[in-house]
């Protein structure tokens, strides 16, 4: 239960110090970090997502690692459009055909 608190703790300073952050790099780094706090310490789905989110929008080079954790989550919370959404911009990233071919058999 103490480590729970401590991340828990840990989000809640991560979270407030975000808009503090003066470079947009740095930002979408730490918007992944606590995206994945979130998502594999706290088990919260939808602020994981919400952070991976702020991380994409901070700097669009970090979707690579975001956008396969927004696919597992949108899954995860049922929310086929965002979840079509966050596949749909996977797939385009992909270069490897046989990863597409995977990707596109999630879209169903």
């Amino acid at each position: 239960a103490e480590t729970s608190q401590s991340f828990d703790e840990l989000a809640v300073a991560l979270e407030e110090g975000l808009p503090r952050i003066l470079e947009v790099k740095d930002a979408a780094q730490v918007a992944l970090r606590l995206g994945d706090l979130l998502e594999q310490r706290l088990r919260d789905p939808s602020r994981a997502a919400e952070m991976y989110e702020k991380a994409r929008a901070f700097d669009a080079t970090v979707s690579p690692r975001a956008l396969p954790a927004l696919v597992r989550l949108y899954a995860e919370l049922d929310q086929p459009v965002a979840l079509l959404g966050a596949l749909e911009q996977l797939i385009a990233l992909v270069p490897d055909t046989a990863e597409k071919v995977r990707l596109l058999l999630q879209l169903g």
